[in-house]
């Protein structure tokens, strides 16, 4: 994920964003699960890495179909703010996040 400004502006579009990933391959019964990946996520500004999550410190069990990794609070001056969640949740393919 990398968070850009507005191209001409200089400026960012601030608000609150969720990063979640969803396991497809267990929500469609397929019977993949997170436990066998090594998944990360790296939050990136411009050319700078602002943190890198693993699935392997994400709490609750990896059997459920959602990794909800970070919250990102941004202002139209580009200022970043991450909050780590790092949990799993239950989901579906029909889940709205």
């Amino acid at each position: 994920m990398t968070i850009r400004h507005v191209s001409g502006t200089g400026q960012f579009v601030s608000g609150e964003y969720h990063f979640w990933v969803q396991n497809v391959s267990h929500s469609n019964g397929t019977g993949g699960s997170f436990e066998a990946t090594n998944a990360h996520v790296a939050v990136g500004q411009d050319d700078q890495q602002l943190a890198s999550f693993s699935i392997r410190d994400a709490s609750e069990p990896p059997s459920r179909d959602i990794w909800y990794v970070v919250k990102i609070l941004i202002d139209s001056d580009g200022n970043v703010m991450l909050t780590t969640v790092q949990q799993f949740e239950d989901g579906s393919p029909s889940t709205i996040l």
